[in-house]
Parts: C-alpha cells; structure tokens; sequence
C-alpha cells in the first residue's frame, strides 16, 4: 500500500504544480488585457464595446457589463468555430460552388453549394459539421447548422448571409 500513496501524492503535487502554473498565467493573462485596455482607454483608441464595457461597471451597472463580456465571448468562440469549420473544408480538399455564412450569438448557418451528384463532398460536411459540434455545442451552447445544395437546384444564397472563399472553391 505504502507505493501506491506514494505514487498517489507524486501525482497530486504534479497536478498541484500544474495548476499553479496555469493559474498565474491566466491572472498574468488578465493583467495583461487589463493594462492593455487601459492604455486604450487613456490613449482615446479603445473599441466602443472597451469603452461601453468598462462605464457600465464603473457605473455599477455589472448586469449590462457582463452582457457585453458575454457578447465578446460568443463572438470569439464563434471565430474559433468558423475558423475550425474551414479548415476542415480545406484539409479535406472539398470543391464547394459557394460557401455562406450566416452568424448569430449562439449559432453559425452554412450554407454550402457542391456539384450535382458529388455525394463524397456532402458526406465530408455532414461529417464536418458534426466533429465542429462535438467540439464546441456541449460546452459552448453554440452550434453549427448547415444546409447543402446542389449546383443543378439554382438556388441563391440567402440574402442575410455572407460568401466566403474557401479552399477549392469554384
């Protein structure tokens, strides 16, 4: 018994050190943004969402502060997802028509255009579209839905999204 106590507290004081070091970098992290939004603020080149951000809590008002945290939360796990998207796309090599994108604060619409009859590359963004799911929806709340088309339907884009040019786009 006495080895694996031993081997218990070796594994403890790993994972202790582990999170000592995590924790100051996040603290040192913050620090840093703190300062950096600072100066910003100082200098008069601080975003609106900065300046919003930091006068609803210097007005008390930390409801509305967080919201605007929140807001730029989801946006950059909505970057995060959008980017994973893609690159998905192009390392699978995936000649798409047209790509578009339509994003909220808790959802990305794709909308995705193959060739008639290209059954491997709607296999591929089904696939996609759920690894992109399974990597953010459970612990983000936000997801990734995609509608896929084929060239012959003569669809338009929607008009609320946006095209973008990815990988083997024709």
């Amino acid at each position: 018994m006495p080895t694996t106590k031993v081997k218990d507290n070796i594994i403890s004081a790993i994972s202790e050190d582990k999170h000592e070091e995590w924790f100051s970098f996040f603290i040192n992290r913050i620090n840093e943004s703190i300062h950096k939004d600072k100066t910003n603020l100082e200098q008069g080149t601080a975003s609106k969402e900065t300046i919003a951000f930091y006068k609803s809590l210097q007005d008390g008002n930390h409801i509305k502060g967080m919201s605007y945290a929140r807001r730029s939360i989801s946006q950059n796990l909505i970057m995060e997802m959008v980017l994973a998207y893609v690159n998905h796309i192009n390392e699978k090599q995936i000649a798409l028509k047209k790509l578009a994108l339509d994003i909220s604060d808790n959802k990305v619409l794709a909308w995705a255009e193959i060739a008639e009859n290209d059954e491997k590359s709607e296999m591929a963004l089904i696939r996609i579209e759920s690894m992109v799911n399974g990597k953010f929806a459970i612990d983000t709340g936000i997801h990734l839905d995609s509608i896929i088309v084929e060239d012959c339907d003569n669809l338009p884009v929607p008009a609320h999204y946006k095209i973008i040019q990815v990988g083997k786009s024709e």
